[in-house]
């Protein structure tokens, strides 16, 4: 027979408990014969705590469990003085704080009745923030830690949290307010969704919404300061995405996301053509093919790339979206570059990108009969290899630059975009 066995609070996780006591003694003291590390992360520029995610492997594929949030193959912590009872035996650890970081791994041993201390320092890949840009994630569908350490963690400004039932709770609680501080942003009680009960992996319909003028399919309503509010439609592919570009229901729509595999909610989203687009990026390119479809129609609604983290396990901000902002943070202001389009979705690449001197967003306009054109400058920041840059004129590559033959060459020279008619650009790593 199974059960399980809490061990003593100074040693982490759970014991299990085997049919006979003899085999349990024999177990207990592979735990009890551990030993305490005291770990501490640090910025590695300012020498200050940083939230991180922390991915800790031991003996036997073992997670020991720790941190303020809790999951099954990690644990988030603030990063300071972390204490960490652990068993006997060699560890790996990933320690990670979203793309703007360098992640840093290694391997430590764990004497018996040892008592250590580790600190690490995370390096800067860049500070977005000191660009203007920050960083948010407008889908998290879980609960969230009183002091937003889901999103700390991921070096998050912005969190959005679209779990109506959570939502609601903080509502009714006095104390909520400590919780509408800069970093979240919850949606509205009134727009929450009715959802889908028990949802499975990535069930990203959670926003649906019918505000009782009928099924206006996939959307969340964050409520801003006073009456003012930001309807985000949940999914490029959903049916009645006509319905709400015709009404004018969009303020920005969400065409970066996982892949949604509740059978329930992909009756509702439009299919692929997997002849046309196949493979695992099929689902990517063709949500992005619809997207260009609005754009080459005029319509302008700013794009957003969202985790849906929650059914679907995913961290908040593996798909992230940077807003343009200014040198202060405000969830106002957020709000309102996203709508404005000053925005670029990633899931890894960070990108600093002017054309012409202007941001994303910008319009520029012409006279008639004359032809515009644009130069880009841009500064791209990465953890991992990119391969090109791809420059995008109304739905088509006009343009792409090799990034190993121009690191080679020591001199990357953009390409002058130029329009005769009215159009778009976009520039993508």
């Amino acid at each position: 027979m199974d059960g399980y066995l809490l061990v003593s609070s100074r040693n982490i996780g759970v014991a299990k408990l085997l049919a006979t006591s003899a085999l349990l003694l024999g177990l207990f003291p592979i735990f009890a014969s551990g030993g305490v590390l005291e770990l501490t992360v640090l910025d590695g520029q300012s020498d200050k705590p940083l939230p991180v995610r922390v991915r800790l492997t031991g003996p036997r594929g073992r997670h020991p469990r720790a941190g303020v949030s809790r999951y099954q193959d990690h644990f988030l912590t603030y990063g300071f003085r972390e204490k960490l009872t652990l068993a006997a035996g060699v560890y790996q650890y990933e320690i990670s704080c979203g793309p703007e970081y360098y992640e840093q791994s290694g391997t430590f041993e764990m004497a018996r009745d040892a008592t250590d201390n580790k600190t690490v320092r995370l390096k800067r890949v860049v500070d977005m923030g000191e660009y203007g840009w920050w960083s948010g994630d407008p889908w998290f569908a879980r609960k969230v830690d009183p002091h937003g350490i889901q999103a700390l963690a991921e070096d998050l400004h912005l969190l959005g949290v679209t779990d109506s039932e959570f939502a609601a709770k903080l509502s009714a609680d006095s104390s909520a307010e400590k919780l509408n501080g800069p970093v979240i942003s919850m949606v509205s009680i009134s727009q929450a969704a009715k959802g889908e009960e028990g949802g499975d992996e990535a069930s990203l319909g959670s926003g649906e919404s019918d505000n009782g003028d009928g099924d206006l399919g996939f959307q969340h309503k964050f409520q801003l300061d006073g009456e003012k509010w930001h309807t985000q439609l949940a999914n490029v592919s959903d049916w009645m995405l006509p319905v709400n570009i015709a009404n004018g229901n969009g303020d920005s729509i969400v065409i970066h996301q996982p892949p949604v595999r509740s059978k329930s909610t992909r009756s509702r989203l439009r299919p692929r053509n997997e002849t046309r687009f196949p493979d695992a990026d099929g689902e990517g390119r063709f949500h992005e093919f619809i997207y260009y479809q609005l754009l080459n129609a005029g319509i302008r609604i700013a794009p957003v790339a969202a985790s849906g983290s929650g059914p679907n396990k995913l961290a908040p901000g593996t798909y992230r979206t940077y807003v343009y902002s200014g040198k202060e943070f405000s969830q106002e202001s957020w709000w309102s570059g996203l709508k404005d389009g000053a925005v670029i979705v990633t899931n890894g690449p960070l990108m600093l990108p002017r054309v012409n001197g202007q941001l994303p967003g910008h319009v520029f306009v012409a006279q008639k009969g004359e032809s515009l054109e644009l130069t880009s400058t841009l500064t791209l920041h990465t953890r991992k290899k990119i391969d090109y840059l791809q420059f995008i004129k109304d739905g088509r590559s006009v343009a792409e630059i090799r990034l190993d033959k121009a690191a080679k060459e020591g001199n990357v020279k953009l390409p002058k975009i130029t329009f005769n008619e009215s159009g778009w650009m976009q520039i993508r790593a």
